[in-house]
């Protein structure tokens, strides 16, 4: 009976085994994942700022026309 437990045992700790390396293996790749969101996130923002003047210039423009059409 001793060595069934045994086996037992082994089997009980291979499969917690199994079960964190999964777990461990997720969370590295929602770290990696949000690690690529956080990067694309700073490069919008980035290009937000440096695009914004040409936006408002383009606004500018636009509405002077729109006023020399009126």
């Amino acid at each position: 009976m001793h060595e069934l437990e045994e086996q037992y045992d082994n089997v009980g700790g291979t499969v917690q085994i199994i079960i964190l390396t999964q777990w461990l293996e997720t969370m590295q790749q929602a770290r990696a994942l949000k690690e690529q969101v956080d990067a694309t996130r700073q490069k919008e923002t980035l290009f937000k700022v440096r695009i914004q003047p040409w936006i408002d210039e383009a606004f500018t423009i636009t509405v002077d026309i729109e006023g020399k059409l009126a």
